[in-house]
């Protein structure tokens, strides 16, 4: 019996070609794109859930107000992991990291910048249980000179792991000794991966007012954790407050390392989030949800043109199990072959899921037992629930009703049939709203006027202050170099700052942190910020490294009216002196930062004040015949800069650097958006196939009567019309909620009204309609004798 079910099933599969290719094509593209979501989601979900003790590793973190200026730091002083472990017995280990910035590694004639180091002590390799192949993990950076690198360094530098351990490298002019070899870092680690940890050792001194440390802390075994944290608020008193302005707030604050990745706090730089995350569990929800709908609708319109089949078989004796037997094996049959070709499918587009998402993900469901057998059981409940419908309400149904060609259908059905498809326009809709927020929002990020000219600007980093003007003079003899100026902030690299006592326009006064760089005096030219009120440093003036220039929100934050030749003054600052600095100049607001902060009060000082940390050199190029001209920088820099390799970077290379990995979510989002509005289009193809099918004896007779082409399709489709534009009213407000939602977390962001939904609508409309007259013209076309000459 089984025999004859799968013989009819195949031949049926074979006589449907068109029918099968669309049915299987729709579902198993919906099973692929769901397994990789779901992979996707799977990985986002496994960050740092590795560690032995993950329950009890944590980061601590500040929440403070320090002149009404509220702020989430995940950095601390360097005295914090220490004073933890001394001072509390529920810390089991305590330990810092520190990032070194891009370091210059030498090794012989090998000499390259590496930008993955990180200072760290013992206890910071113990909580994150680096598995180390050589050497001790306890004490590897005990010492000042001790360094601990990745298996991977040691292949780049060695050539193989064994025999590193004791060997000496240069990192930025010091001498180091390795003292152990770790296996490469997780990728699933919300740290990015470090090659190698230095000793803080060999740091500076740590004190209170010094901070840039991440401290993590590993808790004991049975901890209560609100005991433990009510002691944090002394902590803060003995040792944090007394070095900040009155009035300050602090708190010190726990995050289980296990939330770091998918934080929706940005302070947090974790890197993933949960937004992400529920966006791809609903795009993948969504996705296998109208693929199902799609099979189901698509198996239950091919079954109603059997129905003469199903009569002649009771003729011949076939009784309802029978009957029902078949049809669930047909449709389970065709679902478990649409569910192979996805996983397939999945393997197949895997490399280029991970191109366009920036992930590593891998499927492997050939190899993998639970995956497969989710996949058939799957496929196996989609093909009774599919083929359930057609197998009871046909089989019920006596012979002589069918073989008299009664109207075969059902109320109930066709209803449930229209709430189907009205879910799938609601989600149509709705994604392609959101497709255009995500597209006009990445647009807006490419296309906002930062305040400054990018264009042809290259960035060019230095090993130290002294060398800038020796490099720009020496830069501006290459003919095509148009202008260079040194600055110590490269725009969207961070931030830099001071705190400043500064008198408002009523006479109050405030110690504020205020937001700074180091310029010399090309840079407001080359970059092209425009001054408001003032003038620009001149060297002709004298004395110019006390003067300062600020943007307009500086200004508007003190309501100064006569901003120009006001004072702020630094109280302490590295030289143990205090030092007043008037205002000259006011530029326009500009974004020194990315686009998810907003603009800050911001103030430029001349070189050398304040000239601390990196190093950058601007130089603004003719736009032609780069390549030579990168060749010519390049060798004068290697000329002069011998301490440090050559490094240079476009501006607007680095913008696309920094907002990579919103890009890179936003390309997935919109390509899974896409398909799933393609597999819904392969619902509307079915619905329409349906309707036509069940209303083609209508047709004709209208036909016979002198209905033209027009006509018919306009029957058929006033049903749709009406479907979309309630659903189009549902979707609405959903899509544009979830929208308004992801851009919340710009500080810059696009605005959207209603043209949207209209193009939303107009597009959906388009799509249905021509699924609607490929259909109708077909079944328009029917001679009308065919059709009615068994009536």
């Amino acid at each position: 019996m089984f025999k004859s079910y799968l013989k009819t099933a195949i031949r049926a599969l074979v006589k449907s070609k068109g029918f099968s290719f669309i049915n299987i094509f729709g579902l198993s593209l919906g099973v692929a794109m769901t397994l990789l979501l779901g992979k996707l989601i799977q990985q986002e979900l496994s960050y740092d859930q590795f560690y032995e003790a993950k329950d009890r590793i944590y980061r601590v973190y500040q929440q403070n107000v320090i002149n009404g200026r509220e702020r989430t730091s995940i950095t601390n002083s360097g005295l914090l992991a220490p004073t933890l472990k001394a001072g509390f017995p529920e810390v089991e280990v305590s330990g810092n990291g520190h990032r070194v910035g891009s370091a210059v590694v030498e090794m012989g004639d090998n000499k390259f910048i590496e930008n993955s180091f990180y200072y760290a002590d013992n206890g910071f390799l113990e909580i994150f249980e680096l598995n180390f192949l050589s050497g001790n993990r306890a004490d590897a950076l005990s010492n000042p000179d001790n360094i601990v690198i990745s298996e991977s360094l040691a292949s780049q530098l060695f050539g193989e792991i064994n025999g590193a351990v004791g060997k000496t490298i240069r990192v930025n002019n010091s001498d180091l000794m390795i003292t152990g070899v770790y296996e490469d870092m997780r990728k699933n680690m919300h740290m990015v991966q470090k090659k190698a940890f230095l000793s803080n050792k060999a740091m500076t001194e740590f004190s209170w007012n010094r901070v840039g440390h991440l401290v993590y802390i590993k808790v004991r075994e049975g901890t209560d954790l609100e005991a433990f944290q009510s002691r944090f608020p002394q902590l803060v008193r003995d040792n944090i407050l007394p070095i900040l302005p009155e009035d300050s707030e602090v708190q010190l604050k726990l995050i289980p390392v296990t939330d770091i990745w998918l934080s929706d706090d940005p302070s947090q730089a974790g890197g993933g989030s949960w937004q992400a995350i529920r966006s791809y569990i609903t795009i993948a929800v969504f996705m296998i949800l109208i693929a199902t709908i799609n099979y189901i609708n698509l198996t239950t319109a091919k079954s109603l043109k059997r129905v003469k089949e199903i009569g002649m078989r009771k003729v011949m004796g076939a009784d309802r199990t029978n009957l029902i037997g078949q049809f669930l094996l047909e449709s389970t049959l065709l679902s478990l072959i649409s569910v192979v070709i996805g996983g397939f499918l999945a393997e197949i587009f895997t490399q280029m899921f991970n191109d366009l998402s920036g992930k590593t993900i891998e499927i492997g469901f050939l190899q993998n037992p639970e995956l497969l057998l989710l996949l058939a059981a799957f496929g196996v409940i989609l093909g009774l629930i599919s083929g359930l419908y057609p197998a009871v309400y046909l089989s019920r149904i006596r012979a002589n009703r069918i073989l008299q060609n009664a109207a075969i259908g059902s109320k109930t059905n066709t209803t449930l049939r229209r709430i189907l498809v009205s879910f799938q326009f609601i989600v149509s809709i709705g994604l392609m709203i959101l497709t255009l927020v995500v597209y006009k929002q990445i647009n807006f990020l490419h296309t906002k006027d930062l305040g400054y000219d990018s264009d042809q600007v290259l960035s060019l980093r230095l090993a130290e202050p002294d060398t800038s003007q020796v490099m720009k003079s020496a830069l501006l003899k290459i003919p095509a170099v148009l202008s260079a100026s040194a600055v110590n902030l490269q725009p969207a690299t961070g931030d830099s700052g001071a705190t400043f006592e500064i008198t408002d326009e009523s006479g109050e006064k405030h110690r504020d942190i205020v937001s700074m760089a180091t310029i010399d005096f090309d840079y407001l030219d080359l970059m092209e910020i425009d001054l408001l009120e003032g003038r620009n440093f001149d060297p002709d003036f004298g004395n110019e490294t006390s003067k300062v220039i600020v943007n307009q929100t500086f200004i508007q934050k003190y309501n100064w009216e006569e901003p120009i030749g006001k004072q702020i003054h630094i109280g302490e600052w590295e030289e143990g002196e205090g030092h007043t600095f008037t205002i000259v100049g006011v530029v326009e607001d500009f974004h020194m930062l990315s686009l998810y902060e907003e603009v800050k009060p911001f103030a430029f000082f001349l070189s050398p004040q304040f000239n601390w940390g990196p190093q950058y050199l601007m130089v603004k190029l003719e736009s032609e015949n780069y390549e030579a001209t990168l060749e010519q920088i390049q060798a004068t820099y290697e000329s002069i800069e011998k301490n440090r390799p050559y490094s240079a970077i476009f501006l607007n290379d680095y913008f696309e650097l920094i907002y990579a990995q919103e890009n890179q979510k936003a390309k997935t989002y919109l390509t899974f958006s896409a398909l799933t509005i393609l597999v819904a289009c392969i619902g509307l193809f079915g619905l329409a196939t349906f309707i036509l099918q069940s209303r083609i004896k209508e047709i004709s007779i209208r036909k016979v009567l002198g209905a033209q082409m027009k006509d018919i399709v306009g029957l058929v489709s006033k049903e749709f019309i009406l479907i979309i534009v309630v659903a189009s009213i549902i979707a609405t407000p959903l899509a544009y909620y979830y929208a308004q939602d992801w851009l919340n977390s710009f500080a810059y962001r696009t605005s959207f009204g209603l043209e949207l939904l209209f193009i939303s609508l107009a597009a959906t409309l388009t799509i249905a309609l021509a699924s609607i007259s490929i259909q109708a013209i077909k079944t328009a076309r029917a001679n009308p004798a065919e059709t009615l000459r068994d009536q």
